[in-house]
C-alpha cells in the first residue's frame, strides 16, 4: 500500500519544470519584470538533461498566454 501511494504521489522531472515555469512566470509578474524563455530557464534552474524540453515547454505557455 505505501509503495502505491508514493507512486501515485510522485512528481516527475518534466512536471517539476512545469509547476517550476507556472512559479517563475507568476513570480516576475509580480515584480513586472519582462521575461522571456531564457530569463524563465535560468530561473528555474534546469540542467542540461532536461533544458531542451523546459525551453520547448516554456515557449509553449507562453505562446498560450498571447493568445
Amino acid at each position: 500500500m505505501t509503495k502505491a501511494f508514493i507512486n501515485s504521489v510522485i512528481e516527475t522531472p518534466i512536471d517539476l519544470h512545469k509547476r517550476r515555469i507556472q512559479w517563475a512566470i507568476r513570480k516576475l509578474k509580480e515584480e513586472g519584470k519582462e521575461f522571456g524563455v531564457y530569463t524563465i530557464v535560468d530561473m528555474i534552474g534546469v540542467g542540461n538533461r532536461y533544458r531542451k524540453q523546459v525551453v520547448e515547454e516554456v515557449k509553449r505557455v507562453l505562446e498560450d498566454m498571447c493568445l
